[in-house]
């Protein structure tokens, strides 16, 4: 009976699962992805040495405030607090702001791609009460709506940390109208990461720093991989494998260079988190 079901299996999955373990094989090694973010890692302890991790109590000022800086450093503490998860299985630092962070957030008025990543921060912080979370998705969802979504000529530079917020939202609890904005809004993104095929998109409203382009690409395929976990759909998994070889170049210069810029750094520490992840998701298909 156990050989049926398995052979059942592999007969109902193989022609989804054959085409990923091929590109495996077919693209750049993993062993360079792996040994590039070893690299990434020996220069770490460097990267966090320069920065003074955020205390708990500053953690309100630094979302409300306007300093780009400040944010970026937020960012990348979130992002290595989520290396640390996947390597050592240590669980997420529990913080709960106990100030109404969200109304003072919308009083602020912030530019849009601050506004949203203030808002995904917060969330990655876990800053927010459960109704929080509800009513920055009502914020986010109806300043850019679905139909927005639906054929863009080229995506805005920001809205990944829109739909990075709704996965975790979803995560947490999946509520159809976040369900329905998210697999239209990634449908629509994975399509234009299959026709492009660039190194790197073009982003709409793209600030003067060009290498911003390179860090919002990579929260994209962050995202992906956060898909591809919720949804246990292999598509997006494919889309990051193939993102992340296509980036693989750009990532080696900004390491060699070994660029003090805190774009530089998100964009290097959100690649190694994605080929953490990447990896661990192959590991479980194979």
């Amino acid at each position: 009976m156990g050989g049926y079901i398995k052979n059942l299996f592999i007969k109902i999955f193989s022609p989804v699962i054959q085409p990923i373990i091929q590109s495996l094989e077919e693209g750049i090694p993993a062993s360079e992805h792996n040994d590039l973010i070893n690299k990434i890692q020996q220069n770490s302890d460097n990267l966090f040495s320069r920065y003074a991790e955020p205390k708990q109590e500053e953690f309100d000022r630094i979302i409300l405030s306007s300093s780009s800086s400040e944010k970026a450093i937020l960012e990348l503490f979130s992002i290595n607090e989520k290396i640390q998860e996947l390597q050592f299985s240590q669980d997420s630092k529990y913080r709960r702001s106990r100030n109404k962070i969200i109304s003072k957030l919308i009083e602020s008025n912030q530019e849009e791609f601050h506004l949203y990543r203030s808002i995904y921060l917060a969330m990655e912080n876990s800053l927010l009460t459960d109704d929080e979370i509800k009513k920055c998705n009502e914020i986010l969802i109806h300043r850019v709506p679905m139909d927005e979504w639906s054929a863009p000529n080229e995506i805005v530079f920001g809205r990944a940390y829109i739909l990075l917020f709704v996965a975790a939202s979803y995560e947490v609890k999946p509520e159809s109208n976040l369900n329905e904005y998210l697999k239209f809004a990634s449908e629509r993104l994975l399509r234009i990461f299959e026709i492009k095929q660039q190194n790197i998109l073009r982003f709409k409203n793209l600030p003067e720093d060009k290498n911003e382009a390179l860090t919002e690409q990579i929260r994209l395929i962050y995202l992906f991989l956060r898909l591809s976990q919720i949804y246990n759909d292999i598509r997006f998994l494919n889309a990051a494998l193939k993102s992340n070889d296509r980036i693989l170049p750009l990532i080696k210069k900004i390491q060699m260079k070994g660029s003090k810029s805190d774009t530089n750094n998100l964009s290097l520490m959100y690649y190694r988190l994605n080929i953490l992840l990447q990896e661990s998701q192959i590991s479980k298909i194979k």
